[in-house]
């Protein structure tokens, strides 16, 4: 009976705990991560001619959520000492 007792308080506090801590932490999460590539993604379709190529330079991991954002095609370039000559050639 007490075994089921603490499950019940376990259900409680883990119901709270998503209430008051995972839900507005997430939140703020998408404010610092989702939403500015949610407005790139906006002024890209905006102002994007068609036929133009979306590239993205990127330090590490491509972002994919721009893809989904923009629902365009997405070239990735890693940020190196060879990134202007790979600009270039898309450019060109």
């Amino acid at each position: 009976r007490q075994h089921h007792r603490l499950w019940g308080v376990n259900l409680v506090g883990f119901a709270a705990f998503l209430i008051f801590v995972a839900f507005p932490f997430s939140h703020l999460v998408d404010l610092e991560r989702q939403l500015p590539l949610r407005q790139m993604a906006q002024a890209v379709n905006q102002v994007r001619q068609p036929g133009e190529e979306l590239v993205m330079l990127s330090r590490g991991f491509p972002k994919p959520s721009l893809v989904f954002y923009t629902q365009q095609p997405v070239t990735y370039i890693l940020r190196s000492s060879r990134t202007l000559p790979k600009i270039q050639k898309i450019l060109s």
